[in-house]
């Protein structure tokens, strides 16, 4: 499977659970989803090289502190990164190896945009 057709499909599943989505090249689809009346941004990009799909929960929370905070919470949570936009928010991240979604089926994502919604509410 292409990796075009892999995010079509992606997006497909990903409107009819009710997100808005945006595919900005053939490996990285934008989308906005709602949960318990919070609105969501995410991106998700499929990593040819690495063979990693990566999804970032993308936050308006500007980051002011100490650096080492950020590093700190890397090593907490398991799965997730925290990391520091170049706008000065922060963002999760979650990668998970590509051949988990061409054999393990692309429900996967729900999971991780699941998880990736909790971790925020952890910080």
């Amino acid at each position: 499977m292409s990796y075009r057709v892999l995010l079509q499909t992606i997006e497909s599943m990903l409107r009819s659970e009710g997100c808005k989505t945006k595919a900005e090249s053939n490996n990285v689809l934008l989308f906005k989803c709602i949960h318990e009346d919070v609105e969501y941004s995410f991106a998700l990009e499929i990593d040819s090289i690495s063979g990693y799909v990566r999804i970032s929960l993308l936050t308006d929370y500007a980051y002011e502190g100490d650096y080492k905070n950020i590093s700190a919470k890397n090593f907490e949570l398991y799965g997730i990164k925290v990391a520091i936009d170049p706008e000065g928010y922060l963002a999760f991240i979650a990668e998970i190896p590509l051949i988990c979604l061409t054999k393990g089926g692309i429900d996967i994502i729900l999971n991780l945009i699941n998880l990736l919604e909790k971790t925020i509410k952890l910080i």
